[in-house]
């Protein structure tokens, strides 16, 4: 959605390996979405296979659950990077301490169990303070990447102008919005 608000025209399409470790499965569908055009590559997967891809045939990516950059050295435009330890730390401390209770667990930004890498030189300046900006108001709490007016894929409406997704909306979405080809798999 937010590169959507920069061009409305860009498309986005879904590859599910339905698995979160298949290196060749991950390196095929990165090689498959370059050969249907892709220039740019995101995963939700657990290698590094589809930043090396990327690095190979000479296009970008974003890395997941960590900095891929030794694998995308010119391929890597930034990356997601979880950092569990100090939740699991806590967690265990709690376990010891006998207060341990289980609960659902929304980190993020805001928590710092999610940070972002460093951005890529290759990404202009404009830009990486635009991201930089928004990234900073999600961590306060100031910007809500889920708030209307947002489409489904089919063009029917899902959240009003100004209205935010709850947890249990994004934990419950059963479709895409706007601008993204593939069917979620039942």
């Amino acid at each position: 959605m937010a590169a959507r608000s920069v061009n409305p025209d860009i498309e986005f399409e879904i590859v599910w390996l339905n698995s979160w470790y298949n290196p060749p499965a991950e390196a095929e569908a990165a090689r498959q979405l370059i050969a249907n055009g892709a220039d740019i590559l995101m995963q939700h997967t657990d290698t590094a296979e589809p930043m090396k891809v990327a690095e190979e045939m000479e296009v970008f990516a974003f890395g997941q659950a960590s900095d891929m950059i030794d694998y995308g050295p010119n391929a890597q435009l930034s990356a997601s990077v979880n950092n569990w330890g100090p939740y699991y730390i806590g967690r265990i401390q709690h376990l010891l301490d006998g207060t341990w209770e289980s609960t659902d667990t929304w980190g993020g930004l805001g928590t710092e169990m999610l940070s972002i890498a460093p951005f890529s030189d290759r990404i202009p300046l404009r830009v990486q303070e635009q991201a930089a900006d928004a990234i900073s108001r999600i961590r306060q709490g100031r910007l809500h990447p889920f708030t209307g007016p947002i489409r489904r894929q089919d063009g029917t409406g899902w959240l009003a102008a100004g209205e935010t997704a709850s947890d249990t909306d994004l934990l419950t979405m059963g479709f895409f919005v706007e601008g993204i080809t593939g069917i979620i798999p039942r």
